[in-house]
């Protein structure tokens, strides 16, 4: 809906066709179809530094970043005339695909996401309701301390750890279980204590965070990489060819969610 809004608007030429499902699925064709959309589309979901300096996103500019712009063209060129012996360039897209299937991360921010917003939207807002200022109809901001014993008290119930090791299904009950309040609990508030809406008030303002952080990943020639690249991109090739240095990390790109009133 809101792509649709954003093309209205005009704040957008095109829809983006990027599935975050896909993203988030570890398997390497969905993985593959998600980076290629965010390359066709890359409104602010996408961004590209070479050496620093920002650089337009499109097709080529994803092989040209990794081979030059001279030796990209030429293979690019190759391909599309229909040379038998000429192969398709690596792009950064694969290699990041890659990088994305082997690293726990996408899993592990996916779980979090999910373990702190273990209680659903309507019953987080009614607890919001249920603690606003009757005179201001808002709650103070979380401090940063707070938001500090929030993701202790959190980490106490919830073994990551363990939890990353669990299928989906399995995960998903055992956090559950986690939880101290029952079903039944949520028919009366006012047996709730103050304190425990507003830590769940704050796990769901944690998981909103990590729902719109950014992942930085980057990626460099090492210096005994070869000069050549092979037209294709395997798991191996990451970890043995020593062809590439890879680093990826998700940075929070803003402070912890303000969501009052708004929760």
């Amino acid at each position: 809906m809101h792509q649709y809004y954003k093309l209205v608007s005009e704040q957008e030429a095109s829809l983006s066709e990027y599935c975050p499902i896909d993203l988030f699925s570890y398997e390497e064709t969905l993985v593959q179809d998600a980076l290629e959309a965010l390359v066709k589309t890359p409104q602010n979901n996408l961004r590209l530094f070479l050496d620093g300096v920002q650089q337009s996103i499109s097709k080529e500019t994803m092989v040209q970043c990794l081979l030059g712009p001279d030796a990209a063209k030429i293979q690019l060129t190759e391909a599309i005339a229909g040379d038998e012996e000429a192969t398709l360039p690596v792009s950064l897209t694969d290699i990041i695909t890659q990088i994305l299937i082997q690293s726990p991360l996408l899993r592990k921010l996916g779980r979090l996401q999910l373990a702190l917003d273990s209680l659903d939207v309507e019953t987080v807002h009614r607890f919001y309701t249920q603690m606003v200022d009757p005179v201001t109809n808002t709650l103070p901001e979380p401090t940063f301390e707070e938001f500090l014993n929030t993701a202790e008290a959190f980490m106490y119930r919830v073994d990551m750890g363990e939890m990353m090791s669990h299928d989906q299904e399995t995960f998903e009950a055992i956090n559950a279980a986690s939880l101290s309040i029952e079903p039944d609990d949520l028919e009366d508030l006012e047996a709730i204590p103050a304190g425990l809406m507003l830590h769940f008030i704050r796990e769901f303002l944690l998981s909103a965070t990590l729902k719109d952080c950014s992942i930085l990943i980057t990626v460099r020639r090492m210096e005994n990489a070869e000069e050549t690249l092979e037209s294709k991109i395997n798991p191996a090739m990451l970890r043995e060819t020593n062809r590439y240095e890879e680093g990826a990390c998700f940075h929070l790109a803003d402070e912890p969610r303000p969501c009052w009133p708004r929760v």
